[in-house]
């Protein structure tokens, strides 16, 4: 079987050193998107350090998730001031409740009253 790909796009990184691209691969009886790390290295160029293979049921998880964090990252708010929102809102409609917050690399976990 004879592979087909088309490139949907690339990305390089800030420092330019990686590269990110999304590939479309298909043969005669299936069709695949493909992640793909690449790596800048003098005298080679950009070559694929890692291919990720997604089927449909990840490409949708994947697609999800990035959009759930480009969210997060656009609230322009801590975790821990969410979490603290979170607890007032808890407080408000459901009096002596409390939310305990999941532990994040970095942040101390704490229960928040």
């Amino acid at each position: 079987m004879h592979e087909q790909e088309v490139i949907l796009g690339e990305q390089i990184n800030t420092a330019e050193t990686e590269q990110i691209e999304v590939a479309l691969v298909s043969d005669e009886k299936t069709a695949r998107l493909e992640l793909r790390l690449l790596t800048w290295s003098e005298g080679i160029g950009w070559y694929v350090q890692k291919r990720i293979p997604l089927d449909d049921l990840q490409s949708r998880f994947v697609r999800i998730c990035l959009e759930q964090g480009e969210r997060l990252l656009q609230s322009a708010s801590p975790p821990a001031l969410r979490t603290e929102k979170i607890s007032s809102l808890v407080a408000e409609h459901s009096p002596g409740a409390q939310v305990i917050p999941f532990p994040m690399r970095g942040i101390p976990a704490r229960v928040v009253q």
